[in-house]
């Protein structure tokens, strides 16, 4: 059976919903919680939980960011490289809302 984590982070600013953020200062936005909150979820010592899918409610945007651990690779559980993915989808994601 799958697992199941639904995070609110409260206070996020509307740059960092749009990916907009310094992946040097996380600290700027807390985009370090959710960070933090995607390596705990999905890594252990072995690898990758595969069972594991993470949600995020970005609040008060109310963007939503969701991390299935089955589709996880190439991801290293360091903040930094989660950051980078994570700016990578909301920018994307802020583009196609363009459209």
């Amino acid at each position: 059976p799958t697992r199941h984590f639904l995070v609110i982070c409260h206070n996020t600013s509307e740059l960092a919903a749009r990916g907009q953020f310094d992946g040097n200062n996380l600290l700027e936005g807390r985009v370090d919680v959710w960070c933090r909150v995607i390596s705990n979820a999905l890594y252990y010592s072995d690898g990758i939980r595969k069972n594991i899918r993470v949600w995020l409610l970005l609040h008060p945007t109310g963007n939503t960011i969701e991390v299935d651990g089955s589709g996880v690779c190439g991801l290293a559980p360091n903040e930094k490289s989660i950051a980078l993915q994570l700016q990578q989808a909301l920018q994307d994601a802020s583009l196609d809302s363009l459209y």
